[in-house]
């Protein structure tokens, strides 16, 4: 999981930066968003086995981020590419919301969710003020997609009773 979000926020903030005259002001939570999945994928890397084998979800979520790299690279269009990546990051979350689906119960934290959604709300700031779209639409896609996904595990966690229970 983390080597995705890896390539895709670090996708996200190149094409930022080409778009935007590097304004890292404005897009600060992609900056960080990129420093935080690096750190995570780091740590798996180190702490976890060293053979990594990818998913079908993940070989097809890779051919994405090769066909955005291909097309910023032949079109030019650093912001068309921007957007694409923050679709390809939306795609991420459907394998745990997947795997909540299909064992009927909360399977994440409520504490990292957390957190996502406070940078998303301080993130979104600074986009707004500075009138940046590419920033503001990272930041809304992370507080609709993160809130999402707390409904859902707040769903599984606090509402949904088995049938068998």
């Amino acid at each position: 999981m983390w080597i995705i979000f890896f390539a895709s926020t670090t996708l996200s903030i190149i094409t930022y930066a080409i778009s935007e005259n590097k304004d890292f002001r404005s897009g600060i939570l992609n900056l960080v968003d990129v420093l935080q999945t690096g750190l995570a994928f780091g740590a798996v890397l180190i702490w976890r086995e060293r053979k990594i084998i990818l998913t079908s979800f993940e070989k097809k979520y890779l051919a994405g981020f090769g066909a955005i790299v291909i097309y910023g690279v032949v079109s030019g269009d650093a912001f068309s590419s921007n957007l694409f990546a923050q679709i390809l990051i939306s795609s991420g979350y459907f394998p745990t919301i997947r795997k909540m689906v299909e064992e009927r119960r909360n399977t994440e934290s409520f504490v990292p969710w957390r957190f996502a959604i406070a940078a998303g709300t301080v993130g979104l700031y600074p986009a707004v003020v500075d009138g940046n779209l590419l920033a503001a639409v990272y930041a809304v896609r992370t507080i609709v997609l993160v809130s999402g996904m707390m409904v859902l595990m707040a769903y599984y966690e606090y509402i949904y009773k088995p049938k068998n229970a």
